[in-house]
């Protein structure tokens, strides 16, 4: 969490001192893309935590639900991808810098 706190102030330091213009559209896309990153990775980390716990009480002899796991583990899965992609495409995005 600290890093998704610094990444955007460390960004805009950054930006101003190379003297680009935030408004670019590389930049607003990268911003764009960190925060659908971002939406998606808070819900993977409760899914995360949940998912772990039940395999806790699994292993402690607690009754498991393999219904509810997989249902878990399925939006785990879905939610990782448009995260995932929009990562590379911020990577991208950093070392072409388009004009468009």
């Amino acid at each position: 969490m600290p890093a998704a706190i610094l990444q955007p102030i460390t960004g805009a330091l950054l930006i101003a001192k190379a003297g680009f213009d935030p408004k670019e559209l590389w930049l607003v896309a990268s911003s764009a893309l960190y925060i659908v990153a971002g939406l998606c990775w808070l819900p993977v980390v409760w899914l995360q935590i949940r998912m772990k716990r039940m395999l806790e009480a699994k292993i402690a002899g607690a009754d498991f639900d393999g219904d509810a796991y997989e249902r878990l583990r399925r939006t785990w899965f879905l939610l990782g991808w448009p995260a995932f992609i929009g990562l590379i495409m911020i990577v991208w995005l950093m070392v072409a810098k388009p004009s468009w």
